[in-house]
């Protein structure tokens, strides 16, 4: 349950959302959670984090897998660009679901509305 008795949600609910959804094989490259919340806490990935908005366009895609460019528009009005796959987990708890394998560094791409 990530709500307190007072229906207010916990600190860094979303990001451990966030690392729920991350593939196995990502989770061991940046985990455990403690390492995960610090990487997006850093200066690299920290406007992800209550950004303005958000474009998701598929990019390509194969066999159990699908490549997406994802521009983000940070509180500043910075724009920054990043790949995001995902892939589909063939075994285990998580079979049959697609899971975030990889996040590029972002990139600058630009000023928002």
């Amino acid at each position: 349950n990530s709500l307190k008795n007072n229906d207010q949600p916990h600190i860094d609910a979303g990001i451990r959302q966030t690392w729920k959804f991350a593939h196995p094989r990502n989770k061991a490259m940046t985990g455990p959670f403690p390492l995960f919340l610090n990487m997006l806490k850093s200066p690299h990935y920290k406007m992800m984090l209550n950004h303005n908005s958000h474009k998701i366009k598929l990019i390509t895609s194969g066999n159990g897998w699908q490549k997406f460019e994802v521009l983000m528009e940070s509180a500043n009005g910075n724009v920054m660009q990043f790949l995001w796959v995902v892939e589909m987990v063939t075994n285990g708890d998580y079979k049959d679901c697609w899971m975030t394998v990889a996040v590029s560094a972002p990139r600058p791409a630009g000023r928002g509305s």
